[in-house]
Protein backbone atom coordinates (compact mmCIF):
# COMPACT_ATOMS: atom_id res chain seq x y z
CA UNK A 1 0.00 0.00 0.00
CA UNK A 2 1.35 3.42 -0.97
CA UNK A 3 1.93 5.60 2.10
CA UNK A 4 0.29 9.05 2.33
CA UNK A 5 2.42 11.91 1.07
CA UNK A 6 3.06 14.91 3.31
CA UNK A 7 5.41 17.93 3.36
CA UNK A 8 8.13 16.05 5.23
CA UNK A 9 8.42 13.65 2.27
CA UNK A 10 9.10 16.56 -0.09
CA UNK A 11 11.68 18.08 2.25
CA UNK A 12 13.46 14.74 2.68
CA UNK A 13 13.57 14.22 -1.09
CA UNK A 14 15.05 17.70 -1.52
CA UNK A 15 17.76 16.96 1.05
CA UNK A 16 18.58 13.66 -0.69
CA UNK A 17 18.82 15.42 -4.06
CA UNK A 18 21.15 18.07 -2.61
CA UNK A 19 23.37 15.38 -1.13
CA UNK A 20 23.60 13.64 -4.50
CA UNK A 21 24.68 16.84 -6.26
CA UNK A 22 26.96 18.17 -3.52
CA UNK A 23 29.85 19.80 -5.41
CA UNK A 24 32.82 18.27 -3.59
CA UNK A 25 31.30 14.79 -3.85
CA UNK A 26 30.63 15.34 -7.55
CA UNK A 27 34.26 16.34 -8.16
CA UNK A 28 35.58 13.33 -6.25
CA UNK A 29 33.45 11.00 -8.36
CA UNK A 30 35.02 12.24 -11.57
CA UNK A 31 38.63 13.14 -10.75
CA UNK A 32 41.74 11.12 -9.83
CA UNK A 33 45.44 11.98 -9.89
CA UNK A 34 48.51 9.77 -9.65
CA UNK A 35 51.98 9.50 -11.16
CA UNK A 36 51.73 12.59 -13.34
CA UNK A 37 48.36 11.65 -14.86
CA UNK A 38 45.06 13.36 -14.18
CA UNK A 39 42.13 11.02 -14.88
CA UNK A 40 38.97 12.94 -15.69
CA UNK A 41 36.04 10.57 -15.84
CA UNK A 42 37.69 7.86 -17.90
CA UNK A 43 40.04 10.19 -19.83
CA UNK A 44 43.74 10.33 -18.86
CA UNK A 45 45.46 13.73 -19.14
CA UNK A 46 49.26 13.94 -18.90
CA UNK A 47 50.64 16.57 -16.53
CA UNK A 48 54.18 17.59 -17.52
CA UNK A 49 54.16 20.79 -15.50
CA UNK A 50 51.86 21.95 -12.71
CA UNK A 51 48.14 21.71 -12.09
CA UNK A 52 46.51 25.10 -11.57
CA UNK A 53 42.93 25.37 -10.29
CA UNK A 54 40.42 27.97 -11.44
CA UNK A 55 37.01 27.62 -9.75
CA UNK A 56 34.17 29.98 -10.57
CA UNK A 57 30.55 30.21 -9.45
CA UNK A 58 28.29 29.45 -6.51
CA UNK A 59 29.82 26.02 -5.95
CA UNK A 60 33.41 27.16 -6.53
CA UNK A 61 34.72 26.90 -2.93
CA UNK A 62 33.49 23.32 -2.43
CA UNK A 63 34.63 22.19 -5.87
CA UNK A 64 38.06 23.77 -5.33
CA UNK A 65 38.48 22.13 -1.93
CA UNK A 66 37.90 18.68 -3.45
CA UNK A 67 40.18 19.37 -6.41
CA UNK A 68 43.02 20.58 -4.18
CA UNK A 69 42.58 17.54 -1.95
CA UNK A 70 42.90 15.22 -4.95
CA UNK A 71 45.66 16.97 -6.93
CA UNK A 72 47.58 18.74 -4.14
CA UNK A 73 47.55 21.86 -6.32
CA UNK A 74 48.94 24.92 -4.59
CA UNK A 75 48.27 27.53 -7.25
CA UNK A 76 44.85 28.74 -8.19
CA UNK A 77 42.03 31.24 -8.05
CA UNK A 78 38.49 30.89 -6.70
CA UNK A 79 35.79 33.39 -7.68
CA UNK A 80 32.41 33.10 -5.99
CA UNK A 81 29.43 35.42 -5.41
CA UNK A 82 29.10 34.49 -1.73
CA UNK A 83 31.32 35.31 1.21
CA UNK A 84 32.30 31.81 2.29
CA UNK A 85 35.18 30.33 4.31
CA UNK A 86 38.21 29.26 2.28
CA UNK A 87 38.94 25.56 2.80
CA UNK A 88 41.15 25.10 -0.24
CA UNK A 89 44.24 27.17 0.54
CA UNK A 90 44.30 29.17 -2.70
CA UNK A 91 43.35 32.76 -3.48
CA UNK A 92 39.63 33.53 -3.28
CA UNK A 93 37.75 36.55 -4.62
CA UNK A 94 34.14 37.67 -4.54
CA UNK A 95 32.34 38.70 -7.71
CA UNK A 96 28.96 40.40 -8.06
CA UNK A 97 25.70 38.45 -8.56
CA UNK A 98 23.20 38.31 -10.22
CA UNK A 99 24.25 41.51 -12.01
CA UNK A 100 27.98 41.90 -12.80
CA UNK A 101 29.77 44.88 -11.29
CA UNK A 102 33.19 46.25 -10.44
CA UNK A 103 34.13 43.22 -8.34
CA UNK A 104 33.31 40.96 -11.29
CA UNK A 105 35.66 42.96 -13.51
CA UNK A 106 38.47 42.83 -10.95
CA UNK A 107 38.03 39.05 -10.79
CA UNK A 108 37.92 38.83 -14.58
CA UNK A 109 41.18 40.72 -14.96
CA UNK A 110 42.85 38.50 -12.38
CA UNK A 111 41.52 35.35 -14.04
CA UNK A 112 42.74 36.24 -17.52
CA UNK A 113 46.21 37.11 -16.18
CA UNK A 114 46.31 33.87 -14.20
CA UNK A 115 45.36 31.71 -17.18
CA UNK A 116 47.79 33.51 -19.51
CA UNK A 117 50.66 32.82 -17.10
CA UNK A 118 50.43 29.05 -17.54
CA UNK A 119 52.90 27.19 -19.74
CA UNK A 120 52.82 24.27 -22.12
CA UNK A 121 52.72 21.07 -20.10
CA UNK A 122 50.65 22.68 -17.36
CA UNK A 123 47.03 21.69 -16.83
CA UNK A 124 44.38 24.27 -16.03
CA UNK A 125 41.70 22.52 -13.98
CA UNK A 126 38.65 24.71 -14.41
CA UNK A 127 35.66 24.14 -12.13
CA UNK A 128 32.60 25.95 -13.44
CA UNK A 129 29.21 26.25 -11.74
CA UNK A 130 26.13 28.45 -11.90
CA UNK A 131 26.67 32.11 -11.08
CA UNK A 132 29.91 32.28 -13.05
CA UNK A 133 28.44 34.52 -15.74
CA UNK A 134 27.85 37.37 -13.33
CA UNK A 135 30.74 37.04 -10.88
CA UNK A 136 33.46 36.78 -13.55
CA UNK A 137 33.33 39.43 -16.26
CA UNK A 138 35.45 41.60 -18.52
CA UNK A 139 33.47 43.59 -21.10
CA UNK A 140 34.64 43.90 -24.70
CA UNK A 141 36.56 47.07 -25.52
CA UNK A 142 34.22 50.01 -25.86
CA UNK A 143 31.67 48.85 -23.26
CA UNK A 144 31.57 49.57 -19.54
CA UNK A 145 30.53 47.17 -16.81
CA UNK A 146 27.62 49.51 -16.05
CA UNK A 147 26.30 48.99 -19.58
CA UNK A 148 26.63 45.22 -19.28
CA UNK A 149 24.99 45.33 -15.86
CA UNK A 150 22.09 47.39 -17.17
CA UNK A 151 21.29 45.00 -20.01
CA UNK A 152 21.62 42.04 -17.63
CA UNK A 153 19.07 43.65 -15.32
CA UNK A 154 16.68 44.17 -18.23
CA UNK A 155 17.03 40.57 -19.39
CA UNK A 156 16.43 39.20 -15.89
CA UNK A 157 13.40 41.44 -15.29
CA UNK A 158 11.90 40.41 -18.63
CA UNK A 159 12.02 36.74 -17.64
CA UNK A 160 14.38 35.77 -20.46
CA UNK A 161 15.60 32.15 -20.26
CA UNK A 162 19.11 31.73 -18.89
CA UNK A 163 20.40 30.21 -22.14
CA UNK A 164 19.30 33.35 -23.99
CA UNK A 165 20.70 35.68 -21.33
CA UNK A 166 24.04 33.94 -21.74
CA UNK A 167 23.88 34.44 -25.51
CA UNK A 168 23.82 38.19 -24.89
CA UNK A 169 26.42 38.06 -22.14
CA UNK A 170 28.81 36.10 -24.34
CA UNK A 171 28.52 38.59 -27.16
CA UNK A 172 29.62 41.39 -24.83
CA UNK A 173 32.47 39.65 -23.01
CA UNK A 174 36.20 39.04 -23.42
CA UNK A 175 35.95 35.93 -21.23
CA UNK A 176 32.86 33.94 -22.15
CA UNK A 177 32.36 31.22 -24.78
CA UNK A 178 35.92 30.03 -24.26
CA UNK A 179 37.65 33.36 -24.69
CA UNK A 180 39.19 33.18 -21.22
CA UNK A 181 41.51 30.36 -22.37
CA UNK A 182 42.10 31.60 -25.89
CA UNK A 183 45.74 32.48 -25.31
CA UNK A 184 46.83 29.91 -22.73
CA UNK A 185 49.38 27.26 -23.65
CA UNK A 186 48.10 24.89 -20.95
CA UNK A 187 45.79 21.95 -21.50
CA UNK A 188 42.37 22.86 -20.15
CA UNK A 189 40.26 20.39 -18.18
CA UNK A 190 36.79 21.66 -17.28
CA UNK A 191 34.49 20.08 -14.71
CA UNK A 192 30.98 21.50 -14.94
CA UNK A 193 28.26 21.55 -12.29
CA UNK A 194 25.35 22.34 -14.59
CA UNK A 195 22.53 24.70 -13.67
CA UNK A 196 20.96 24.76 -17.14
CA UNK A 197 18.21 22.69 -18.69
CA UNK A 198 19.60 20.17 -21.15
CA UNK A 199 22.92 19.87 -19.28
CA UNK A 200 24.80 21.66 -22.08
CA UNK A 201 28.21 22.34 -20.47
CA UNK A 202 29.15 25.32 -22.66
CA UNK A 203 26.08 27.25 -21.48
CA UNK A 204 26.90 26.95 -17.76
CA UNK A 205 28.49 30.19 -16.60
CA UNK A 206 28.60 31.14 -20.29
CA UNK A 207 31.41 28.59 -20.76
CA UNK A 208 34.52 30.70 -20.08
CA UNK A 209 36.82 27.74 -20.80
CA UNK A 210 34.80 26.03 -23.54
CA UNK A 211 35.03 27.63 -27.02
CA UNK A 212 31.57 27.61 -28.58
CA UNK A 213 29.09 29.52 -30.70
CA UNK A 214 27.45 31.01 -27.60
CA UNK A 215 26.81 34.63 -28.58
CA UNK A 216 25.64 33.89 -32.11
CA UNK A 217 22.01 34.59 -31.18
CA UNK A 218 22.81 37.44 -28.81
CA UNK A 219 21.65 40.21 -31.12
CA UNK A 220 18.32 38.51 -31.81
CA UNK A 221 17.69 38.02 -28.10
CA UNK A 222 18.58 41.61 -27.30
CA UNK A 223 16.41 43.06 -30.07
CA UNK A 224 13.49 41.09 -28.63
CA UNK A 225 13.53 43.26 -25.50
CA UNK A 226 10.96 46.03 -25.32
CA UNK A 227 12.43 49.48 -25.83
CA UNK A 228 15.64 48.31 -27.47
CA UNK A 229 17.41 50.69 -29.84
CA UNK A 230 18.78 48.71 -32.79
CA UNK A 231 21.65 51.18 -33.14
CA UNK A 232 22.76 51.46 -29.51
CA UNK A 233 26.17 50.36 -28.21
CA UNK A 234 24.96 46.94 -27.05
CA UNK A 235 23.41 46.08 -30.40
CA UNK A 236 26.49 47.31 -32.25
CA UNK A 237 28.81 45.06 -30.26
CA UNK A 238 26.49 42.05 -30.53
CA UNK A 239 26.41 42.50 -34.29
CA UNK A 240 30.21 42.23 -34.35
CA UNK A 241 30.23 38.84 -32.61
CA UNK A 242 32.56 36.26 -34.10
CA UNK A 243 33.23 32.70 -32.84
CA UNK A 244 36.41 32.13 -30.83
CA UNK A 245 39.08 29.77 -32.19
CA UNK A 246 38.66 26.11 -31.28
CA UNK A 247 41.16 24.30 -29.06
CA UNK A 248 42.54 20.79 -29.20
CA UNK A 249 43.19 18.29 -26.40
CA UNK A 250 40.88 19.98 -23.91
CA UNK A 251 38.56 17.80 -21.79
CA UNK A 252 35.05 18.67 -20.57
CA UNK A 253 33.01 16.57 -18.10
CA UNK A 254 29.66 17.34 -16.46
CA UNK A 255 29.83 16.23 -12.81
CA UNK A 256 26.41 17.38 -11.60
CA UNK A 257 23.20 18.46 -13.32
CA UNK A 258 19.42 18.96 -13.09
CA UNK A 259 19.04 15.40 -14.38
CA UNK A 260 21.02 14.05 -11.43
CA UNK A 261 19.03 16.27 -9.05
CA UNK A 262 15.67 14.94 -10.28
CA UNK A 263 16.79 11.32 -10.36
CA UNK A 264 18.11 11.48 -6.80
CA UNK A 265 14.85 12.95 -5.51
CA UNK A 266 12.83 10.30 -7.35
CA UNK A 267 15.05 7.50 -6.04
CA UNK A 268 14.54 8.71 -2.47
CA UNK A 269 10.77 8.87 -2.87
CA UNK A 270 10.65 5.38 -4.35
CA UNK A 271 12.74 4.08 -1.46
CA UNK A 272 10.01 5.36 0.87
CA UNK A 273 7.28 3.54 -1.01
CA UNK A 274 5.96 6.36 -3.19
CA UNK A 275 5.15 5.75 -6.86
CA UNK A 276 6.87 8.27 -9.14
CA UNK A 277 5.04 8.28 -12.46
CA UNK A 278 6.48 11.43 -14.00
CA UNK A 279 10.15 12.42 -14.02
CA UNK A 280 11.65 15.23 -16.08
CA UNK A 281 14.75 17.41 -15.98
CA UNK A 282 13.64 19.78 -18.75
CA UNK A 283 11.15 21.94 -16.87
CA UNK A 284 10.91 25.34 -18.59
CA UNK A 285 8.36 27.99 -19.53
CA UNK A 286 6.41 30.68 -17.74
CA UNK A 287 6.26 29.78 -14.08
CA UNK A 288 2.49 29.64 -13.51
CA UNK A 289 1.90 27.71 -16.74
CA UNK A 290 4.63 25.26 -15.75
CA UNK A 291 3.15 24.78 -12.27
CA UNK A 292 -0.27 24.13 -13.77
CA UNK A 293 1.27 21.62 -16.21
CA UNK A 294 3.06 19.72 -13.47
CA UNK A 295 -0.10 19.48 -11.38
CA UNK A 296 -2.30 18.40 -14.30
CA UNK A 297 0.20 15.76 -15.38
CA UNK A 298 0.56 14.20 -11.95
CA UNK A 299 -1.44 10.98 -11.85
CA UNK A 300 -3.73 10.91 -8.79
CA UNK A 301 -2.23 8.73 -6.09
CA UNK A 302 1.33 9.22 -7.40
CA UNK A 303 4.17 11.73 -7.35
CA UNK A 304 5.81 13.82 -10.09
CA UNK A 305 9.39 15.10 -9.93
CA UNK A 306 10.64 17.88 -12.20
CA UNK A 307 13.92 19.76 -12.43
CA UNK A 308 14.70 22.74 -14.61
CA UNK A 309 14.30 26.49 -14.65
CA UNK A 310 11.15 28.45 -15.36
CA UNK A 311 10.86 32.15 -16.12
CA UNK A 312 8.83 34.98 -14.62
CA UNK A 313 8.46 38.54 -15.84
CA UNK A 314 8.72 40.70 -12.72
CA UNK A 315 6.62 43.89 -12.76
CA UNK A 316 6.52 44.72 -9.05
CA UNK A 317 9.02 44.96 -6.21
CA UNK A 318 7.70 42.36 -3.76
CA UNK A 319 9.89 39.71 -2.14
CA UNK A 320 9.82 36.34 -3.87
CA UNK A 321 11.19 34.05 -6.54
CA UNK A 322 10.03 31.69 -9.25
CA UNK A 323 9.73 28.68 -6.91
CA UNK A 324 7.76 30.56 -4.27
CA UNK A 325 5.63 32.06 -7.05
CA UNK A 326 4.91 28.60 -8.48
CA UNK A 327 3.89 27.28 -5.08
CA UNK A 328 1.62 30.23 -4.33
CA UNK A 329 -0.02 29.94 -7.76
CA UNK A 330 -1.22 26.40 -6.93
CA UNK A 331 -2.58 27.05 -3.43
CA UNK A 332 -6.18 27.60 -4.51
CA UNK A 333 -6.13 24.52 -6.74
CA UNK A 334 -4.75 22.36 -3.94
CA UNK A 335 -7.56 23.69 -1.72
CA UNK A 336 -10.12 22.50 -4.28
CA UNK A 337 -8.54 19.27 -5.51
CA UNK A 338 -6.01 18.20 -2.87
CA UNK A 339 -2.35 17.30 -2.97
CA UNK A 340 1.06 18.63 -1.97
CA UNK A 341 3.32 20.84 -4.08
CA UNK A 342 6.93 21.75 -3.30
CA UNK A 343 9.32 23.94 -5.26
CA UNK A 344 12.93 24.64 -4.32
CA UNK A 345 15.96 26.41 -5.73
CA UNK A 346 18.88 24.02 -5.34
CA UNK A 347 21.21 26.88 -4.37
CA UNK A 348 18.99 27.71 -1.40
CA UNK A 349 18.11 31.21 -2.62
CA UNK A 350 14.95 31.91 -4.62
CA UNK A 351 14.96 35.24 -6.44
CA UNK A 352 14.90 38.14 -3.98
CA UNK A 353 13.77 35.90 -1.12
CA UNK A 354 15.96 34.52 1.68
CA UNK A 355 14.35 31.11 1.17
CA UNK A 356 14.92 28.13 -1.09
CA UNK A 357 11.23 27.81 -1.90
CA UNK A 358 8.07 26.48 -0.28
CA UNK A 359 5.84 23.49 0.41
CA UNK A 360 2.09 24.08 0.13
CA UNK A 361 -0.90 21.89 0.98
CA UNK A 362 -4.71 22.23 0.90
CA UNK A 363 -4.51 23.86 4.35
CA UNK A 364 -2.32 26.71 3.07
CA UNK A 365 -5.34 28.41 1.48
CA UNK A 366 -7.21 28.87 4.76
CA UNK A 367 -4.04 29.82 6.60
CA UNK A 368 -3.33 32.64 4.13
CA UNK A 369 -6.90 33.92 4.39
CA UNK A 370 -6.74 33.87 8.20
CA UNK A 371 -3.45 35.79 8.06
CA UNK A 372 -5.06 38.45 5.86
CA UNK A 373 -3.25 37.59 2.63
CA UNK A 374 -4.89 37.77 -0.79
CA UNK A 375 -3.32 35.19 -3.10
CA UNK A 376 -4.10 37.26 -6.19
CA UNK A 377 -2.59 40.41 -4.69
CA UNK A 378 0.52 38.59 -3.52
CA UNK A 379 1.03 37.08 -6.98
CA UNK A 380 0.45 40.41 -8.72
CA UNK A 381 2.93 42.08 -6.37
CA UNK A 382 5.48 39.26 -6.75
CA UNK A 383 5.34 39.01 -2.99
CA UNK A 384 5.15 35.23 -2.72
CA UNK A 385 7.77 34.90 0.01
CA UNK A 386 6.11 37.40 2.32
CA UNK A 387 2.77 35.60 2.01
CA UNK A 388 4.05 32.04 2.34
CA UNK A 389 6.54 32.85 5.08
CA UNK A 390 3.72 34.38 7.12
CA UNK A 391 2.01 30.96 7.30
CA UNK A 392 5.13 28.84 7.72
CA UNK A 393 5.13 27.42 4.19
CA UNK A 394 8.42 28.97 3.05
CA UNK A 395 11.51 26.76 3.39
CA UNK A 396 14.74 28.47 4.38
CA UNK A 397 18.02 26.55 4.06
CA UNK A 398 20.59 29.27 3.49
CA UNK A 399 23.09 28.84 0.63
CA UNK A 400 23.42 25.11 -0.03
CA UNK A 401 26.79 25.23 -1.79
CA UNK A 402 25.42 23.66 -4.95
CA UNK A 403 23.50 25.02 -7.93
CA UNK A 404 21.78 22.60 -10.32
CA UNK A 405 18.51 24.35 -11.20
CA UNK A 406 15.18 24.04 -9.40
CA UNK A 407 13.41 20.96 -8.05
CA UNK A 408 9.62 20.62 -8.03
CA UNK A 409 7.72 17.77 -6.40
CA UNK A 410 3.97 17.28 -6.76
CA UNK A 411 1.75 14.65 -5.17
CA UNK A 412 -1.96 14.29 -5.86
CA UNK A 413 -4.50 12.50 -3.74
CA UNK A 414 -5.67 9.16 -5.15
Amino acid sequence: MTPPFDPTDALAAFRAALAATEPATAVRRHLRYAAGTLVVGSTPVAVDGEIAVLAVGKAAPAMAAAAVEITRATRGLVVTPYRTPSEHGIDQRMGDHPVPGAASVDAGKEAIAFVASLSEGDVLLALVSGGSSACLELPVDGLTIDQVGEVTTRLLAAGVAIEDINEVRSGLSRLKAGRLVGSTAATVVTLVLSDVVGDEPHVVGSGPTIPSSLGLRGLDVYLGLDGTDVADDIATHLARWRPPPSRRADVVVTVGSPTMLAEAAADHLRSRGHEVTSLTSTLTGEVTDAADWVYRNTVPGTVSVAAGETTVSVTADGVGGRNLHAALSLVERLHREGGVFAAFGSDGIDGTAPAAGAVVTPDTYAMLAEAGWSIDEALAGFNSFSALDAVGAAVTTGPTGTNVCDLWICARDG
